[in-house]
C-alpha cells in the first residue's frame, strides 16, 4: 500500500516531479515558471489574479488530453492539472521507496 503523498510545489524535489508530469499533458508552457507558477496558472479562474488568468493563456494542453470527454461545467485546465499532480505524487512515492531500499 501506498502512502499518500501531497505535493508541495516549494518543495524541490515535490515541484521537480511536477514538472517533469506537466511534459506528459501540456505541449506549451514558459519553461522558466516554478512548479508554483504553473499549477496556479493551471487553477486560475475568475477568482485568481489577473497575473494567474493571464498566465493561463500561455499554457496549450496536449490536444489528445484536450480532446477528453468532459462534462460540460468541467474545468479543462483544472481537469489537466489534476492529472500532473496525481503523477507528480506518483513519481514522488517512487523515489521516496526506492530511495530506501
Amino acid at each position: 500500500m501506498q502512502d499518500y503523498i501531497l505535493l508541495d510545489t516549494n518543495n524541490p524535489l515535490h515541484a521537480e516531479a511536477y514538472l517533469i508530469a506537466a511534459g506528459h499533458f501540456l505541449s506549451k508552457w514558459p519553461k522558466d515558471w516554478s512548479a508554483e507558477r504553473l499549477s496556479l496558472a493551471l487553477l486560475a479562474d475568475e477568482y485568481s489574479t489577473s497575473e494567474q488568468q493571464e498566465d493561463q493563456k500561455q499554457i496549450e494542453v496536449w490536444d489528445a488530453v484536450s480532446k477528453f470527454e468532459l462534462h460540460p461545467m468541467d474545468d479543462a485546465s483544472a481537469f489537466v492539472e489534476e492529472l500532473i499532480d496525481n503523477l507528480a505524487e506518483d513519481f514522488v512515492a517512487f523515489h521516496i521507496k526506492h530511495s530506501k531500499q
